[in-house]
């Protein structure tokens, strides 16, 4: 289940967020916190002080910018920004591999191991393959 900012509401954005499953295989402890911030953002979600701002769409300024509203927005922008983060790293590692620009993964390389210089491993075909598919 996805929503657009531009069309769904702040309440319909937590819905979605809330009800992302947590994926069986991770860690206990991983599970357990994931677990506690989606609580904690349904209970800042249905609190009184978001009533005005659940019923505007996503994409509009907040009507009220209060605590509860400051506090459901930080918990919202922690997982947003690790997900830009993945993908901004998914793409630049794509293009690290596939030599986007030529020769930037050996400058990266020599620039973080100055002293290890020399060898240089072919990055196979089956390594580029893998690498498109996050572009």
């Amino acid at each position: 289940m996805s929503a657009d900012p531009n069309t769904s509401t702040r309440a319909v954005f937590t819905e979605v967020l809330i009800n992302n499953p947590i994926p069986d295989h991770a860690c206990e402890d991983w599970k357990n916190q994931v677990k506690t911030l989606k609580e904690l953002y349904q209970l800042l979600a249905n609190h009184p002080g978001m009533s005005r701002n659940n019923e505007q769409l996503f994409a509009q300024p907040a009507h009220e910018k209060n605590t509860v509203y400051f506090m459901w927005d930080f918990d919202k922008k922690d997982a947003q920004d690790r997900w830009v983060d993945v993908v901004s790293r998914s793409v630049m590692a794509a293009n690290l591999l596939l030599d986007q620009p030529p020769g930037m993964l050996d400058q990266m390389v020599s620039m973080s191991y100055p002293n290890q210089s020399g060898e240089k491993p072919v990055i196979g075909n089956d390594i580029k393959y893998a690498a498109r598919k996050l572009t």
